[in-house]
């Protein structure tokens, strides 16, 4: 092990002589290694998100809500008018009970919704049959 230990203090001290001629010598760097990235700070209350109006950026803040999903949020909301109710947000593909039920506490609608109904009234699907994909019953 003093083989490797001796060629890694040479191999950081060649990285910062080369930072020092450059003028960029990051701060926080000692002999032992590189830092340990400080975690950045967490709100101390949740973000609230106006659903009607957000930008994807702002909804992607949201817990379980990625870029594709904030996307296709915002365009479901621009072809159809605000969403007005977490109801009718269900009608946005890949939002279902679950993901309502995760972001009641951090969304808002500003909007008046076109329609009641949503994921939170779908209907369940009868066990004695099945319709496949073709329309015929199982």
């Amino acid at each position: 092990m003093g083989v490797v230990d001796a060629r890694l203090e040479q191999q950081l001290a060649r990285v910062d002589s080369a930072r020092e001629r450059r003028g960029k010598a990051k701060p926080g760097r000692d002999r032992a290694g590189p830092s340990a990235p400080n975690p950045a700070p967490r709100a101390l209350h949740p973000v609230v998100v106006d659903l009607d109006r957000a930008f994807a950026p702002e909804i992607e803040a949201l817990p379980g809500i990625g870029p594709a999903l904030a996307a296709r949020i915002v365009a479901h909301r621009d072809s159809a008018g605000p969403f007005g109710s977490l109801g009718a947000l269900c009608r946005v593909r890949g939002v279902g009970p679950a993901m309502v039920a995760r972001l009641r506490p951090r969304v808002v609608f500003s909007g008046v919704s076109p329609e009641a109904g949503g994921c939170e009234q779908r209907p369940t699907r009868s066990s004695k049959s099945h319709v496949t994909n073709r329309g015929k019953v199982r």
